[in-house]
């Protein structure tokens, strides 16, 4: 089949394979707005048309990757089972005045209950067990609208502040946290980190210990159980001051470092989650999490001398693909309408009224065109999957998405269109002495 993109934004179609090694034809597309602020305070998604985003073609880093968190990852996935919401920038004091602490919030809400899901058989093309991501194949539309709150998460911003070991084995005292301004939203800033004990007596020699966060090797306030008694018996003094984590989930900051016990040698992924889980602190933030840390790497699957055999370099056959959603679990919401209501609090720049942007997006719709050999023409509504708000450039960055098993017979072509008034039909009746459906 032919693919045409009649729209002015970045869209490709490309294949991609299912558990069961089903080729589908994936279409993605990349939408963004300016989010403008009116002369009452309020604010519009502007359509962004003459300068197109382009689709992430890879994982983006803000520095080295591997060794930073990532910006934003490849748009190119197989499929989402959740709409992932995401932010990036910085989070400001209230007013732009220096504070040691401050609540940052993040809200979605939509006018219809509820949320779009992707219809049962799309889903059902994807996942052996059905269950795993439906438990039933509709919803009952009422006339009435209803707000309902997919999303409203609240996290706390803390000065730089440090944890101080104590004399005669004592534990640790957490300093007083400085003021400031603004913070990256950044998982180096949040839980996490690494216990490094190199050799002093053969610096190019294997490091005594090299052991990293699970959940976050990026952040601070964690240390491996064994890392004191190693730096005695090397000689060592031990860590008199641990940096603490800046970004946390209540207003009560960690208290004393995470002392992390990893057993010796490798572990598989599975067992990484459960050592990450009884460290009983998780990271907090509104990024991309990474690939290969814990919980998420354990949903990518088995990749094992099996899968060499089998499957490469083909997906296990027991992944999971929520791995391919990177948002934060409760950043993982049912697939957006397209009217959804965001809202955030002292995540955004200076120029905002009391740190606080509420917009309400305009109903516009993706969707494809598939232009039969019949000569019907079908459309098919893309989902949004992954949402972007940037809050340096105040912008909304969509990703759209839909599948269609390849080889589907009977389709001549297929047209990525994009519908910018939500009361308009995205095709309509041909005139009586003809059965096809025209494009409106």
């Amino acid at each position: 089949m032919e693919f045409r993109n009649l729209t002015p934004f970045d869209t490709l179609c490309y294949s991609a394979l299912d558990p069961n090694d089903d080729e589908h034809r994936v279409i993605a597309m990349k939408v963004a707005y300016r989010l403008v602020r009116q002369g009452d305070g309020s604010w519009r998604a502007q359509l962004i048309d003459d300068e197109p985003v382009p689709l992430c073609m890879g994982d983006e880093y803000w520095g080295e990757p591997g060794a930073s968190s990532v910006r934003q990852e490849s748009d190119l996935a197989p499929f989402k089972p959740r709409c992932d919401v995401l932010v990036f920038g910085q989070a400001h004091a209230p007013g732009g005045r220096a504070a040691t602490q401050w609540e940052t919030r993040l809200k979605v809400t939509v006018l219809e209950a509820p949320a779009v899901e992707a219809v049962y058989e799309q889903k059902a093309q994807w996942q052996p067990g059905r269950q795993r991501y439906v438990s039933r194949p509709g919803f009952e539309q009422t006339k009435e609208k209803v707000q309902k709150v997919l999303l409203d998460k609240r996290l706390w911003i803390f000065g730089p502040h440090t944890f101080q070991r104590q004399s005669m084995g004592s534990g640790w005292k957490r300093t007083a946290p400085q003021a400031i301004t603004e913070l990256p939203l950044r998982w180096d800033h949040a839980f996490g980190g690494a216990s490094l004990v190199r050799d002093d007596a053969d610096p190019t020699a294997e490091p005594l210990l090299h052991e990293v966060c699970f959940s976050n090797p990026l952040g601070s306030g964690w240390l491996d159980k064994r890392e004191p008694r190693i730096r005695r018996k090397a000689g060592q003094q031990e860590r008199k001051e641990i940096t603490a984590p800046q970004i946390v989930q209540s207003d009560e900051p960690l208290p004393a470092p995470v002392m992390g016990e990893h057993p010796e040698g490798s572990v598989d992924a599975r067992k990484m989650a459960e050592l990450a889980h009884a460290y009983g602190v998780a990271p907090a933030g509104y990024g991309p999490l990474g690939r290969a840390w814990a919980p998420r790497l354990a949903l990518a699957g088995t990749y094992d001398d099996t899968w060499l055999q089998t499957r490469h370099p083909g997906v296990p056959s027991d992944i999971d693909f929520r791995y391919w959603n990177g948002a934060p679990d409760d950043q993982q919401l049912p697939y957006l309408p397209p009217d959804f209501c965001l809202e955030a609090w002292n995540l955004t720049p200076h120029a905002t009224t009391g740190g606080h942007v509420r917009v309400v997006m305009p109903g516009h719709r993706p969707f494809l065109l598939m232009r039969m050999d019949s000569g019907v023409m079908l459309p098919l509504p893309m989902i949004t999957d992954t949402v972007i708000l940037d809050t340096e450039a105040m912008t909304l960055t969509l990703t759209h998405r839909t599948w269609i098993p390849a080889g589907s017979p009977g389709i001549r072509v297929l047209e990525a269109r994009f519908e910018v008034d939500p009361a308009e039909p995205l095709v309509r009746r041909a005139p009586k002495n003809s059965s096809a459906l025209q494009e409106a």
